[in-house]
């Protein structure tokens, strides 16, 4: 289940709070959707220990397991709009 959320105007870009959202949290994985796959996002993401899990780019390699296991977020999307 998802540790933190924000909501914000519909013109704010997704991947600016990534990072502020990403402070202190300790995890294995971050699964996002396409607009956080950005080059600061994933390397501040990995520097905490984090392997980045976002749908990926014709330039991004991925370790497809994981991203299989994205449907997780899609999930608690889910749960929130219940």
């Amino acid at each position: 289940m998802p540790d933190r959320l924000a909501v914000t105007k519909g013109a704010v870009a997704h991947c600016a709070l990534a990072l502020p959202l990403t402070e202190g949290i300790e995890s294995g994985c971050l699964l996002a959707d396409r607009p956080y796959d950005t080059n600061e996002i994933i390397a501040a993401t990995t520097k905490l220990g984090m392997n980045p899990v976002v749908p990926p780019e014709s330039n991004r390699k991925y370790v497809r397991a994981l991203y299989q296991l994205r449907h997780l977020v899609e999930s608690g999307f889910v749960e929130f709009k219940q």
